[in-house]
Order: C-alpha cells, then sequence, then structure tokens
C-alpha cells in the first residue's frame, strides 16, 4: 500500500499500520517540524519526506492508496506550548 501522511509527526501513523499487519509498500510523510522529522527518521529511515504541505504539487504526486492527516487547532497548540 502507498500511504500519503499529512502533518505526520513523528510517524505514528506508520507504527499503527505496521503493528496492524498492513504492508506499506510507500509511506510519504509531509511534516515541517525539524525534532518530529528527526525522530521519524530515525525509526523509519525508508520515509520518504516530501515537506511542507502548502508547498507540495499534488498534480505531479504518484498517487496514495489512502490519506492520513492529524489537524491540530491552533488554539489547543498555543496551550499546550503554555503548559510545557
Amino acid at each position: 500500500m502507498k500511504v500519503l501522511s499529512l502533518f505526520d509527526g513523528i510517524a505514528c501513523g506508520k507504527v499503527a499500520l505496521e503493528r496492524a499487519g498492513i504492508p506499506i509498500e510507500k509511506y510519504y510523510a509531509s511534516e515541517i517540524d525539524k525534532h518530529a522529522i528527526n525522530i521519524a527518521m530515525k525509526n523509519h529511515p525508508d520515509i520518504i519526506q516530501i515537506g511542507d504541505v502548502t508547498k507540495v504539487d499534488f498534480n505531479s504526486f504518484g498517487g496514495a492508496d489512502r490519506y492520513a492527516y492529524c489537524w491540530k487547532s491552533l488554539p489547543r497548540l498555543q496551550l499546550c506550548r503554555k503548559a510545557a
């Protein structure tokens, strides 16, 4: 299966698919947080990082069988940063 994960974080979606026994042919990830990308790539060097979702040319993208995304609301994100 080809997967496109938007706002990928530390690749928890890839972990979930692997634990469910779903074979992954290619896993494309869109993430901009350098720390999250470093963790994801350390644990899963086969991930294909495609960069900022606002700059991806989806017309030239080869496509995927499954799409996944996680959208954090800005107020919640700000609240989390204040608590940290």
